[in-house]
């Protein structure tokens, strides 16, 4: 809960100025509380581990064209007033950095966060003053700073810089030197610990975005109710292969322009991909349904034909990864997460390689076209009788001259061979006598071809 919430308030803190005021080139400064009492807990978690991970979230769907900086205090030193550094110089957005940057601050030391938002305020002078600085703390001022007093230096300054403030889990704390910090700069307090009036907030929550969300995601169960599980939600652009935007959550908002997109939801190995389409001024909802489908699998030998009904081996497996299920027979069954998943049907000497995609709470039926054919071998030996023993039989590429690997191989008098449709050459042999011939096999026919060989 406190993931969603604290996601919720960094949305509103740094989207508190109204949208259509916020300029192209806006300029954001996160100032992030290192302070010992960081490692304190909520629900069995420590606070920096939540903020790590709400902050990595949010950096995932940040806006390039959003300036971004990142201060840090407390995080190097312990009882030292002047532990604040400049992790990220306020710049051009770079998410590999800004990530990196935030996992790496580990809590040791005081809360000295007047000096730090001074310390912030400093990187936009350098690049000219306008902007927001958005503090994250769990703690009020303990190196004697007056943040109100701040608040009213900056306020003079009459340069539109606006603190933000995000007070994480500080019920029973005065806050209102916080407040009276983000107030007279024209910011906003937020506190953490009201859940019911941030959750209801979180439609709002854009992240640094400086367009309205219009396209929501959601996960949902196999009742149709809300994930209570975190779903990673990656947006593609028509025919991308770079995501445009990320988020982390059961349900993710996301700011896209009119267009073509893909959605690739991942919940730890199922992957659910969907296409969608945003018109210019609609709203659009799409849901996926992360619940047990179910596919009925036939295969045929060639279009239009019924059924194969000999025994084949069946294998499932994710994308790229490895086999998550297995059954044998000419017609098979299988309940599986939604998802798409990379299918092989394996009969004889055949492997035939398929896509599937599994739907939520729905049974389909799929039909695998093999394009191959059958060959029916026999061994004849004196008198036109059967060979009195076996013979080797084995299947080369037509232009391979009977060496090399063969693609199938069998030893018996008769035998069949399921092979994909195209010409081979035929070997047999048979107590030190070869015989080969050219076949051409159909898809869906059944070919009949008699060696005659020697008795000794």
């Amino acid at each position: 809960m406190y993931k969603t919430i604290l996601a919720a308030l960094l949305g509103l803190a740094i989207a508190s100025l109204p949208l259509g005021a916020q300029p192209a080139n806006d300029k954001v400064v996160l100032v992030l509380d290192g302070s010992n009492s960081m490692w304190g807990q909520i629900e069995g978690v420590a606070k920096i581990t939540i903020a790590k991970q709400v902050l990595v979230s949010m950096l995932d769907g940040w806006q390039p064209e959003t300036a971004f900086g990142l201060v840090a205090y407390g995080h190097r030193e312990e009882g030292d007033c002047n532990d604040i550094e400049t992790l990220v110089g306020l710049g051009p957005f770079d998410g590999a950095v800004a990530r990196s940057a935030v996992s790496g601050v580990t809590p040791r030391g005081k809360t000295p966060l007047t000096a730090a938002v001074r310390h912030a305020a400093t990187l936009f002078a350098r690049s000219g003053v306008t902007g927001r600085i958005v503090l994250l703390t769990d703690g009020i001022e303990t190196c004697e700073g007056d943040p109100c007093r701040l608040g009213e230096e900056l306020a003079a300054q009459g340069v539109g810089l606006t603190v933000h403030i995000v007070g994480f889990d500080m019920i029973g704390q005065d806050v209102s030197p916080l407040r009276c910090l983000a107030e007279v700069t024209g910011g906003s307090y937020r506190d953490a610990s009201d859940a019911d009036e941030l959750a209801a907030a979180l439609a709002h929550d854009v992240e640094g975005e400086t367009a309205p969300r219009n396209v929501t995601m959601r996960g949902l169960d196999g009742d149709g109710d809300l994930l209570d599980r975190d779903v990673q939600w990656a947006i593609y652009g028509d025919g991308g292969a770079e995501s445009v935007a990320n988020r982390i959550a059961p349900e993710a908002q996301f700011a896209l322009p009119a267009g073509s997109y893909r959605v690739v939801a991942s919940l730890g190995d199922v992957v659910i991909e969907k296409s969608f389409d945003v018109a210019a001024g609609e709203n659009e909802l799409v849901e996926l349904i992360f619940a047990a489908g179910t596919v009925n699998l036939t295969a045929v030998l060639a279009d239009g034909l019924p059924p194969y009904d000999r025994i084949l081996e069946w294998d499932m497996a994710l994308p790229g990864g490895d086999v998550v299920a297995t059954e044998s027979g000419d017609a098979v069954s299988f309940t599986l997460m939604p998802g798409r998943y990379r299918g092989l049907v394996k009969g004889e000497d055949i492997d035939i390689p398929f896509d599937l995609e599994i739907s939520g709470g729905v049974t389909n039926d799929q039909t695998v076209i093999l394009h191959a054919g059958i060959v029916v071998v026999s061994g004849l030996g004196n008198g036109g009788l059967a060979t009195k023993g076996h013979v080797s039989w084995s299947l080369y590429p037509p232009d391979s001259g009977g060496r090399g690997r063969p693609l199938a191989r069998e030893v018996r008098r008769e035998t069949r061979f399921l092979i994909a449709s195209g010409r081979y050459l035929l070997v047999g042999e048979y107590k030190g006598e070869a015989i080969s011939q050219l076949i051409e096999v159909e898809a869906g026919a059944t070919m009949s071809r008699e060696m005659s060989f020697k008795e000794q």
